[in-house]
């Protein structure tokens, strides 16, 4: 029996449950982009650069040196996955796709869409947590500058 690896301790993007399900987003919005007609190879171009620059994003974010980073790169995850929702409906109200194959995308989304303001809200529950200044503690007796 192999290991799930999105309940893996957080190492890297690997670890991250949302950057698993914003690849599965990535590789069903292919599918779509791939059933479109061929007249249509713009808006199947600007699916596969909105769903590739999802779980992207979230990748680069997690190898940056601060949490403001990530935090940053979630953001710009969250607006490619509205970039990709949009090309997606666009797609579904000219009827240029099945239904059958955007529900699955759609249901992706909302939750990718679910998921990354929740990872925004842990890495900003960290922070919180740590001091940002160093306190003298108040019993403590102030320090003199012998020279």
């Amino acid at each position: 029996m192999t290991a799930d690896p999105t309940n893996t301790p957080a190492r890297g993007f690997r670890g991250l449950r949302v950057w698993h399900e914003a690849v599965a987003l990535a590789t069903e919005a292919f599918h779509v982009a791939d059933a479109l007609p061929s007249a249509h190879a713009g808006l199947a171009d600007q699916i596969r650069r909105a769903a590739g620059s999802v779980h992207a994003n979230i990748a680069e974010g997690s190898t940056r040196p601060s949490r403001r980073d990530f935090l940053r790169f979630i953001g710009m995850a969250r607006g490619s996955l509205a970039e990709l929702e949009a090309h997606v409906e666009l797609a579904r109200r000219a009827t240029l796709i099945s239904e059958e194959l955007l529900t699955p995308v759609f249901t992706r989304a909302r939750h990718v869409g679910r998921l990354l303001p929740a990872l925004a809200r842990a890495l900003r529950r960290r922070d919180d947590a740590v001091p940002q200044t160093r306190h003298r503690r108040q019993d403590a007796p102030p320090k003199t500058h012998d020279r």
